[in-house]
């Protein structure tokens, strides 16, 4: 009752500020703190139903709820400010409703407070100061130029700033202790790693966002967009709700959804899956290491499809009291975010559905004299399960009017699956740094899954009950993802795009294993507590090392271009060479092998400036790859250091053609070469080619 009374009156309080700011001030300093005040208290009162002391919850559920009946409203009127508020209004009731009426449906006992020693604040105060410097730092490099990578914008000390702000962390986390304090640091942390993208790169970043945020713009200027897109609309109505309601500028609305909702969220819904897979809060609290694990690249910037993933692996953490213990949301609770990531990508959206029909058919759910045909619908849902995204394309290509074909023999051959061989692949970048970084990183997905199977192998008796429809739907996934890869053919779309569905379900594969490396986390956690401090050490610095791995790794990088100038040097060994390459290589050039020693006379090995002679020369190449050519460049430099005194360069009898795939015209560039030059040889995947041309 008092409840009731309590959340009534400041119901009113809250509206009459709200409508005050709608109707009369528009001001967004204001909104941005009757925002933050809705979410805390309106969130606060839904997880009082759904999981008491769990706040993550509860906002999740409020965010799916203005989803859903936004994009009901969408879909039948313009979205304008009046209707925004009406959709607004609209809930605040439901809310009220739900979370005051009723019983809680999970009990925790009150945290007991505990007297936290000196040390524990000093670790948080660095801390803190590194995820500041951190910030500062990327502040203060930003950039308006098109960059391709914003590591050779950054500085190597950020870097070492969060790599020892981590390992702090890490250790913080493994301790267990001030849990309330490391969550936040978690989240703190966790946010400095998905803003990146977004600091250094002011404009904007990635082409997709552009397109969603021109899109949301005009919907909110006009009410609509023509055609209406069936898809995405959950993103646009979020974005246009801060927009049009708190007043919030429709780029940062957009901007800031994906990263700052992640970072805020995930942390707590990790803990709150971890308590309950693994009963022990310290060891819960130090699994947080793992969060860090993640496929991180889709949170970095907003798009429906990071969203979406996001809606995904906050729901399977919000199943996991239910799968473990019964408690927390039931499976028909569940079906509103469900629904709602349906409404922000059905890619993301299908296969939750699907698990959430694992859900609702597993024998505990149902009564006893029913066991046997809820196994009977559970094989009938695999089965579905494993066909439905091929069948979904098949049936949106049939009301789009385009064309997919079927190619049943690259299924035997498993032909189209590059995604997943990369995985098994050592990338060599010849400088132990970076080969460190992607033996690590590009074994991430790999040791993700390990540590699900080592977890499921060492706890299947407990784990493989409770947790078999996160296997099964795993499973299914796997399946959808050689499908798609192997088996359809995207011809609507260009050949480089053709995977690009197929891999987008290989986080979302990771996602439903998550629980499982939580257990296994949790396990590991458990036996490295009985280590000595420097066997402790050392495992904490691995995890960190594979943290920091996916992080660079989360970004694009140049490294193709490092690659290539390293493979050359290394095929020429202690001969003299020179190099006709476009500019970015040159770029990596200067970046990894400097000045020092590297000039023919007033020219640098590698062609720069553009508009230099020796660029000239990798033009010429470009337009008819030739021996000819080659030995006119080398000519030009050995005249040069004739004429220089300072010149103490050997005669080049080497000169490497450098060709980027993605060079206008590279198909026949790179054909043509092979047939004129000595050696050729590829770096980076298939990105750069090289051809050596032998003088002597």
């Amino acid at each position: 009752m008092f409840l009731r009374l309590y959340s009534t009156t400041f119901t009113f309080l809250f509206l009459g500020i709200f409508l005050a700011n709608v109707l009369i001030f528009h001001q967004p300093l204001l909104g941005g703190i009757l925002l933050g005040t809705a979410l805390l208290f309106y969130g606060k009162l839904l997880a009082h139903r759904l999981s008491p002391k769990h706040l993550w919850l509860g906002i999740f559920f409020l965010l799916s709820s203005l989803v859903c009946v936004g994009s009901f409203a969408y879909y039948l009127l313009p979205f304008t400010s009046e209707v925004a508020l009406a959709v607004f209004l609209f809930c605040l009731p439901l809310w009220l409703w739900f979370g005051s009426h009723g019983h809680p449906q999970e009990k925790e006992s009150s945290p007991t407070q505990q007297k936290l020693p000196m040390w524990f604040w000093i670790a948080t105060a660095f801390v803190a100061l590194g995820c500041v410097a951190g910030f500062f730092l990327l502040v203060t490099h930003t950039t308006t130029e098109a960059i391709r990578t914003p590591w050779d914008q950054i500085p190597s000390a950020f870097f070492l700033i969060i790599f020892l702000s981590f390992l702090l962390l890490s250790g913080l986390l493994f301790l267990g202790q001030g849990r309330s304090v490391t969550h936040l640091l978690t989240s703190g942390m966790l946010f400095l790693f998905l803003t990146i993208a977004l600091i250094i790169y002011p404009l904007g970043y990635g082409f997709d966002t552009f397109i969603h945020q021109a899109t949301e713009q005009h919907i909110a200027t006009f009410g609509s967009i023509t055609p209406q897109p069936l898809y995405y609309t959950g993103q646009y109505v979020l974005v246009l709700l801060t927009h049009h309601l708190f007043f919030l500028p429709v780029i940062w609305a957009d901007k800031l959804l994906v990263p700052l909702l992640a970072a805020l969220l995930l942390p707590l819904a990790w803990y709150h899956a971890a308590l309950r897979l693994l009963h022990d809060k310290r060891i819960a609290t130090a699994s947080l290491i793992g969060l860090f694990l993640l496929p991180l690249s889709s949170w970095i910037v907003t798009t429906p499809q990071g969203l979406a993933n996001l809606f995904v692996l906050l729901t399977i953490l919000a199943s996991a009291p239910l799968l473990i213990a019964r408690e927390g949301p039931r499976p028909f609770q569940l079906l509103l975010p469900t629904l709602a990531t349906l409404l922000i990508h059905p890619l993301a959206g299908i296969p939750l559905l699907l698990y959430l029909a694992f859900l609702l058919s597993r024998p505990s759910e149902v009564q006893k004299q029913q066991e046997r045909f809820a196994r009977i619908f559970s094989v009938i849902i695999f089965v579905l399960t494993c066909l439905a995204l091929p069948l979904s394309f098949l049936l949106n290509a049939l009301v789009a009017h385009q064309t997919i074909a079927f190619s049943w023999d690259r299924l035997w051959h498993l032909e189209g699956m590059e995604t997943l061989v990369s995985f098994f692949s050592f990338h060599r970048i010849f400088t132990p740094l970076l080969d460190g970084v992607y033996s690590f990183g590009s074994a991430l997905p790999l040791i993700f899954c390990a540590i699900a199977l080592v977890a499921w192998w060492i706890g299947k008796r407990s784990l493989d009950g409770r947790l078999r429809p996160l296997g099964l739907i795993s499973m299914a996934l796997f399946l959808n993802y050689v499908f798609l890869s192997t088996v359809v053919e995207f011809t609507f779309l260009i050949e480089y795009e053709r995977a690009n569905y197929a891999d987008r379900l290989l986080p979302l594969l990771l996602f439903f294993l998550t629980p499982f490396v939580i257990a296994g986390l949790g396990m590991a956690m458990a036996k490295a507590k009985t280590w000595p401090i420097s066997l402790r050490a050392l495992f904490l610095i691995f995890l960190c090392g594979l943290a920091l791995s996916n992080l660079y790794l989360t970004y694009p990088r140049d490294d193709a271009c490092i690659t290539a100038v390293s493979l050359v040097a290394s095929d020429a060994g202690d001969d003299s060479y020179l190099v006709l390459a476009n500019q970015s290589v040159s770029a990596a050039a200067i970046r990894l092998l400097g000045f020092e020693e590297h000039y023919f006379g007033s020219q640098y090995r590698y062609p720069i400036p553009t508009g230099g002679t020796l660029y000239h020369f990798f033009l010429a190449m470009n337009e008819n790859p030739s021996q000819e050519t080659a030995l006119q460049s080398a000519s030009l430099v050995r005249g040069l250091c004739a004429t220089d005194l300072s010149c103490t360069q050997d005669r080049v009898i080497h000169v490497y053609f450098i060709v980027n795939t993605y060079w206008w015209d590279s198909a026949r560039i790179i054909e043509t070469a092979k047939g004129t030059a000595n050696k050729w040889m590829s770096a980076g995947n298939g990105k750069n080619y090289i051809f050596r041309y032998d003088l002597e």
